[in-house]
């Protein structure tokens, strides 16, 4: 018997049967579409796998939705490529076809998120807050025109049915939509049968969903994502979904637990199959290390199923964090929710179910909640891609560029960082005989200083499994040991990695040399140390992240920043918007953006604003944080030192775990 036994047990949504109780969430990556009106061919193989890698149900969101009476809207904004299909175009309906035949393959479900109907100016009531784009407040949707938006909705329904799919979604989290709108008592100020008690605005939500079951029928499974409450309390309340600017009274009353509860109950009694619960706000319900509590929403599944009676049909499914198996586990055997969906575990792991199911729980890849599978950052591409998973994006393509190695080769790696470890691992299962070189007494390298970060245990956590990684593979590792060419190259070795990565940037500053400074790395470990006021120059997510963790520690902080604002490279969606909640809302911790640095003098930085303003902030301790620069003059240097010779990581390529580990990988594959 499995010891993941409620994982992998089957169940039933209305006639389907499911083959475990694990699910993809609405998750897809923004950049494995162009222009393309239906599903390219790099969209089906992410989504394929997904139900290859073991789950039951694959959500997947893109539907166009039409704008008023007629055509479809268009994608605007900066991020042009996220999945926009046109469902009413036959060539579109083609390929749609093929995306439900591909989960078909692994015995999964697939189910497709519905897209609401837009009607420009209009909202749920009359004014509220316009959207962006527009400049005057809300009119109110007529009755007729929610009957049509139900009407669109049982019409998509039915086109999908026709094309394979086996169930519909309908995304009502985050006040998202009409429909999740209606929910909310901060928008909805009707005062027909659609507005005031929650059973009124409950029954837009209700008529979409018994439309759809009149045209697909009773046992078209319907599931529907709702937020569990609306958290007031939390500083990003003030934000609807689109970022539209929203003003709260001190009385105000949102969707409460008690609401969600009770809208369970009325879901229940057979328009709804599966209700999954979100949190109350969408980039809070995309747990990062920030984030107190592993899963911090099982807590709402766990109340709403345990108000059902016993003998409900619908599924409750829960989301929000999970990933590491005795949790999901637990979860299910506790019974505190029936299903569980994940989002980034299937992003982060190639081979999920397929380690479960062979007993080796230890070798999934722990998913470090960077969020960087939205994007990278502002300035990194428009490409999708992991920190953790290098074939993430390329799914359908990367086999072209792996070698199978000709013949064993005796091999050393330099620097036992992400990089250097990454590679051992690699080279290691293609066979190779491997020597891992580090000069200090742990492997890690830079991202040691997640052992000392409360708020990095996603990234500790990844460091520790590359570490076993190592120690469970027959990897010579030589710590304590600073790898010199000469002696490399009497070793005789077939070939040699360098994964030297890169060292801090120390600026021509002037008094810089006198000033006692050190470096953000060296900060870790040696807090006690430092003096009671602490500049930190350098206001990057290493910058701030350092600043953060030493203001925690009872440091006294200023961070100066040349650019407008702090941690401009952090990934901007559903991540840097919490980082910055964090250091708004730290103690000791203060900045200056727009903040050159002209001098460092008797205890003082000293600095240029481009108003003209200048200014200082005295320290008893100087920390650098400017940027970081490859070590590829010293990796250079072991060229010559066997037959063949590779630079990996960032000796050779600047940039974060995700450009680090594709670049180590598709290296190594050729090795």
């Amino acid at each position: 018997m499995s010891e993941y036994y409620h994982m992998f047990q089957p169940a039933r949504v209305g006639k389907l049967v499911l083959k475990n109780r694990l699910a993809a969430s609405n998750s897809v990556l923004y950049f494995l579409q162009g222009e393309e009106k239906y599903p390219s061919q790099a969209l089906i193989t992410h989504v394929a796998n997904k139900a290859k890698n073991g789950a039951a149900i694959v959500e997947v969101r893109g539907i166009a939705p039409r704008v008023g009476p007629g055509r479809v809207a268009p994608a605007e904004g900066p991020f042009l490529h996220i999945a926009e299909f046109d469902l009413y175009d036959p060539k579109a309906q083609n390929y749609l076809s093929q995306l439900a035949d591909a989960i078909h393959m692994y015995n999964s479900r697939i189910c497709m998120n519905l897209a609401c109907r837009i009607y420009p100016g209009y909202d749920v009531s009359a004014g509220l807050p316009p959207r962006p784009g527009l400049t005057e407040p809300s009119l109110e949707l007529s009755r007729e025109q929610l009957y049509e938006i139900a009407d669109e909705f049982a019409f998509q329904a039915k086109i999908l049915q026709s094309l394979g799919f086996d169930m519909v979604a309908m995304h009502m989290a985050y006040r998202h939509q009409y429909t999740g709108r209606m929910l909310s008592p901060l928008l909805n100020h009707r005062a027909d049968e659609f507005g005031g008690s929650l059973e009124n605005r409950a029954r837009f939500p209700f008529l979409c969903c018994q439309k759809i079951k009149e045209v697909c029928g009773k046992d078209f499974p319907i599931q529907v994502q709702i937020s569990a409450e609306e958290d007031l309390d939390d500083p990003m309340a003030k934000y609807d979904t689109l970022g539209t600017s929203m003003t709260h009274g001190e009385d105000a009353v949102g969707f409460s637990l008690e609401d969600a509860v009770a809208f369970a109950r009325m879901a229940s009694q057979g328009c709804v199959d599966i209700l999954q619960l979100r949190g109350g706000l969408v980039d809070p319900s995309h747990p990062t290390g920030f984030t107190p509590e592993e899963t911090p929403f099982l807590r709402y599944a766990e109340l709403v199923k345990k108000s059902l009676p016993a003998n409900t049909k619908m599924l409750i499914e829960a989301v929000g964090g999970f990933q590491y198996p005795d949790t999901v586990e637990k979860a299910l055997a506790d019974g505190k929710c029936d299903l569980v969906a994940m989002a980034r575990t299937w992003i982060s792991n190639s081979a999920y179910g397929k380690c479960l199911q062979e007993d080796r729980a230890d070798d999934i890849v722990p998913c470090i909640r960077c969020n960087k599978c939205h994007i990278a950052a502002l300035n990194d591409g428009w490409h999708s891609s992991c920190s953790v998973n290098p074939l993430m994006g390329i799914e359908h393509r990367y086999k072209q560029a792996i070698e199978p190695p000709v013949r064993k080769k005796r091999v050393a790696v330099i620097g036992g960082g992400p990089a250097g470890m990454k590679a051992a691992i690699t080279l290691c299962d293609r066979g190779h005989e491997v020597t891992l070189y580090e000069k200090s007494d742990a492997l890690g390298g830079l991202i040691r200083h997640a052992d000392f970060v409360d708020f990095k245990w996603p990234l500790r956590r990844y460091k520790e499994y590359l570490a076993a990684q190592v120690g469970k593979r027959d990897i010579q590792v030589r710590l304590n040991t600073e790898a010199v060419p000469a002696e490399i190259a009497a070793e005789g070795y077939d070939t040699v990695v360098t994964a030297l990565g890169a060292d801090h940037i120390v600026p021509p500053l002037p008094g810089l040399k006198d000033s006692g400074y050190i470096t953000a790395e060296k900060v870790f470990g040696r807090e006690a140390e430092l003096g009671r006021r602490v500049v930190v120059i350098g206001g990057g997510e290493i910058g701030v992240e350092t600043g953060l963790y030493l203001a925690r520690c009872g440091h006294i902080v200023h961070i100066l920043e040349m650019k407008a604002e702090l941690a401009a490279d952090a990934a901007p969606l559903h991540y840097r918007d919490m980082f910055k909640a964090e250091w708004e809302n730290t103690d000791h911790l203060t900045w200056t953006t727009q903040a050159r640095v002209t001098e460092i003098r008797d205890g003082k930085v000293r600095f240029a604003c481009p108003d003209g303003k200048e200014g200082e902030v005295a320290f008893d301790t100087l920390v650098l944080a400017v940027g970081t620069a490859a070590n590829a003059e010293e990796a250079m240097g072991f060229y010559g030192a066997a037959r063949e010779f590779h630079m990996i990581g960032n000796c050779v390529v600047p940039g974060g775990l995700n450009v680090v580990n594709r670049n180590t990988y598709f290296t190594c594959t050729r090795i």
